[in-house]
């Protein structure tokens, strides 16, 4: 990677949600987390920590002046969760293999300085990995736009607004969300409810621009 990789920078381009993290690239490492959730980053993936108790009673590493984790690193502690290929991905999906017809328990309120909530990252990446990270309104695939770079890099829309449920569910990665780029994602969310996914490709369509193929049959 030509630019400096940092924890902060990861946690952002990965959709991550840590509220403090730490990058060292062969994850062996690191200073404390001191603000949760925390995340430890590798140059594959990640490990996060919803609480200090949760990171504190791990007992895959030591916690002394600083954290030391034994070879080969994080990416041998349960829970890690491996980027999809090399460079930076937000494709991120867990190294155990998640069954087409699994769902996550997404939705629940917790208080951090305002309402926020849980958005499971396991979820986003089992949508990215089923659709692929191409827009489902207009077909834009950031890659061939900007660069492999990129690749896998696209937003994921909940079909059903959290905001809107104020109740934990069980959201399910293939049915419930889809990839669609920051335009789109944008315009969907002009009104109030949103704008569904068809009324989007519509306007689309209506514009003289193709849209993405149909992908319910996925």
């Amino acid at each position: 990677m030509s630019e400096k990789m940092t924890g902060a920078r990861l946690n952002v381009l990965w959709g991550v949600g840590a509220r403090h993290a730490l990058y060292i690239y062969d994850g062996h490492w690191y200073h404390q987390l001191e603000r949760f959730p925390g995340a430890l980053f590798d140059e594959n993936g990640y490990l996060l920590f919803q609480t200090e108790a949760e990171f504190r009673s791990c007992q895959h590493f030591s916690i002394g002046k600083d954290v030391s984790v034994p070879k080969p690193g994080i990416s041998a502690i349960p829970g890690y969760v491996r980027v999809v290929g090399s460079g930076l991905r937000l494709a991120a999906v867990p190294p155990e293999e998640v069954p087409s017809d699994a769902s996550f328990a997404e939705g629940a309120a917790v208080r951090i300085h305002v309402n926020r909530y849980e958005r499971d990252p396991r979820a986003r990446a089992k949508c990215i990995e089923h659709y692929g990270p191409i827009c489902v309104v207009c077909g834009f695939d950031f890659a061939k736009r900007y660069g492999s770079f990129l690749a896998g890099f696209i937003h994921v829309h909940h079909l059903t607004p959290l905001a809107s449920i104020r109740a934990s569910y069980r959201v399910n990665a293939v049915r419930d969300l889809r990839p669609i780029c920051a335009n789109c994602h944008a315009v969907v969310h002009r009104r109030e409810p949103p704008y569904t996914i068809e009324e989007v490709q519509a306007m689309v369509t209506s514009m003289g621009v193709g849209v993405a193929p149909s992908l319910n049959g996925r």
